[in-house]
């Protein structure tokens, strides 16, 4: 989820700050990686195994994880139109977080080996890591810094949050990529900034978000699709006066949301009847 978007990012910002938690780690990203956190899940899941009690929510949040990372390989695939076979792709940040020079089970590596099985040829670079990330990924093109990366390059994806990239000119990034697609994988910068230098932003949090509407608008419509409610006329309809647009006069809404507000419509006020 977006930070500071939504009433369900406020709440998970909101459990920051409880200061044994901490918000520095509650935002939307590629997934978790490093040292400590891949390794204690996997001793806590190979734990539970041995002693026949499994831990399903530890698996869950490994499985996850591995899911995370290749599902933002598909988001910039995405932002590409589908297909990034012949393209170049630049990666701004290759450790697992920033301040570090740390690959062990980076987003990076995934997300880099994805693109170049679809096809794409991946650039690559960060403040610290380029050493460690050298033999982790033979195939990467290493450049010097980020413009360099973004240079003909037909999208860029911010990988890891490095203060570096949190000052980028967006004005030259536009400048030097192909295309002006920036896909934010760390939520650094508001779309509108992006937008507004005429560049696409998909960021980390906006399919989980669409995902979302999508689920809730689909449970809605099975609770007032009942066989049993008659199609009555909606001018009949007396439950939503108090509504600023009621359906019998809303013509502007599309077919579809017509068709799902009468649903609405037609239980609620058979529901009273039935009273």
């Amino acid at each position: 989820m977006r930070a500071g978007r939504g009433k369900r990012a406020g709440c998970v910002a909101r459990i920051g700050l409880d200061k044994r938690i901490g918000s520095k780690f509650l935002h939307a990203g590629p997934g978790y990686g490093g040292s400590c956190f891949p390794k204690d899940t996997l001793a806590l899941v190979k734990t539970g195994q041995d002693y026949s009690a499994p831990q399903r929510i530890v698996e869950t949040a490994v499985s996850i994880n591995d899911l995370r990372k290749h599902a933002m390989a598909r988001k910039i695939i995405a932002a590409c139109g589908g297909s990034v076979r012949g393209k170049t792709i630049a990666l701004l940040g290759l450790t697992f977080k920033p301040n570090t020079d740390d690959m062990r089970e980076a987003p990076a590596l995934s997300i880099a080996a994805a693109l170049q099985d679809a096809g794409a040829e991946v650039r690559g670079y960060d403040p610290q890591g380029m050493e460690m990330a050298r033999p982790l990924m033979p195939s990467l093109a290493f450049v010097d810094n980020a413009y360099d990366c973004l240079a003909g390059a037909d999208a860029v994806a911010i990988v890891t949050e490095w203060d570096e990239f949190r000052a980028l000119d967006l004005a030259r990034v536009k400048h030097l990529l192909k295309t002006p697609i920036f896909i934010d994988l760390r939520n650094v910068y508001p779309p509108e900034d992006v937008k507004r230098q005429g560049s696409a932003t998909p960021a980390s949090g906006d399919r989980m978000r669409r995902f979302r509407l999508k689920r809730r608008r689909s449970v809605a419509g099975n609770t007032v699709q009942r066989p049993a409610v008659p199609a009555r006329p909606l001018r009949a309809c007396g439950q939503h006066k108090g509504r600023s647009q009621c359906i019998s006069k809303s013509a502007c809404w599309s077919p579809a949301a017509q068709a799902f507000l009468a649903r609405i419509c037609v239980n609620a006020c058979w529901s009273k009847a039935r009273k």
